[in-house]
Formats: structure tokens, C-alpha cells, sequence
């Protein structure tokens, strides 16, 4: 999915150097129950990223219910109960080209047991990663070989544009 703004005024520059990226991540256990707290947070905070896991998301629960002022919504739901991922990306970083990376691009993405939602965004690549505990050594490395798939994947499409950051 590449989801393509009109550019707008970055703030995200200092005397013409780019400054890094300022990001809020947290495990919640349930982010509807949440959605209040995390507005106070990200209100005083003003992160350029919120990543959450465990968001207990799913298709019945509308991106409105879970909305952030000036904040664009990327979420993965699980299936099951439990899990799923949620990116909020500031409105300043609209202006950048974002995509998302999909089965379509990386097909073991949805077969390694862990969750993944890794994102383009401009010139930094974000990749959420919600690995839970298994007591199997062959998960985890089915894992760590789709995680590196998505990072070769991601840094191979990033490889036209210099300074890449990876969050």
C-alpha cells in the first residue's frame, strides 16, 4: 500500500539538518481501554511515532474510536485474540512517501508466528515487531529469517536514497 500527500511544511528540519526522529513506544495491553491516556501522552510528548503492541485490535474496531489529533493511523489486527500492532505517524511526516510492506512484497511475512508491520516512510524504514514467547527454538528462528527477509527487502527498495534511517 503507498499512500502518497501533497508536501506540507516538515518541522522535522534545523538549520538545515535533519533532525532525528522523536518516537513513543509502548506495549497496551488493549488500546481501546487507553485511547484517553495515550492522547495526554502523545499531547505532552508529541512523538513523531507511536508505535503500540498488544493493541487487542480487530476489524469490528474503527481507526475513528482510536483516532489521534494530527496523527495517521497504519495498524495491523491479529486474527485471534491478543496482539496486533499500531503505527500513529505524525501529520509533518505525510509529506514523505509511505508503504506499507505486505505479503505481496515479502510473502513470509505472515507465516513466521510473529507479528510484523514494517513501514516506509520518506527515507526511514520502521518495523514493528511483536515476538511472543514460544519454547521452540525452530519459531524463533523462522522468525529471525522472515525479519531478515523484511529488512533486505526494505533496505533493497530503500537503496536509491541516501542517509536511510532504520527505526
Amino acid at each position: 500500500t503507498e499512500i502518497k500527500r501533497e508536501p506540507q511544511e516538515k518541522k522535522r528540519k534545523s538549520g538545515g539538518k535533519a533532525v532525528q526522529p522523536s518516537v513513543l513506544l509502548s506495549n497496551v495491553r488493549s488500546l481501546p481501554g487507553k485511547v484517553d491516556e495515550i492522547m495526554l501522552l502523545v499531547s505532552q510528548c508529541n512523538p513523531d511515532f507511536c508505535a503500540f503492541i498488544e493493541t487487542w485490535l480487530n476489524h469490528d474496531i474503527p481507526d475513528t474510536s482510536i483516532a489521534l489529533d494530527n496523527y495517521f493511523i497504519i495498524r495491523k489486527d491479529r486474527d485471534s485474540a491478543g496482539g496486533g500492532l499500531i503505527c500513529y505517524l505524525s501529520n509533518s511526516y505525510l509529506c514523505e512517501n509511505v508503504r506499507v510492506i505486505t505479503s505481496s512484497d515479502v510473502p513470509s511475512i505472515n507465516d513466521c508466528g510473529s507479528e510484523l508491520l514494517p513501514i516506509i516512510v520518506g527515507s526511514l524504514l520502521i518495523i514493528l515487531v511483536y515476538h511472543p514467547y514460544w519454547n521452540d527454538s525452530a519459531m524463533h528462528l523462522k522468525c529471525i529469517d522472515c525479519l531478515t527477509e523484511n529488512i533486505d527487502f526494505s533496505f533493497t527498495t530503500l537503496l536509491d536514497i541516501h542517509n536511510s534511517d532504520i527505526i
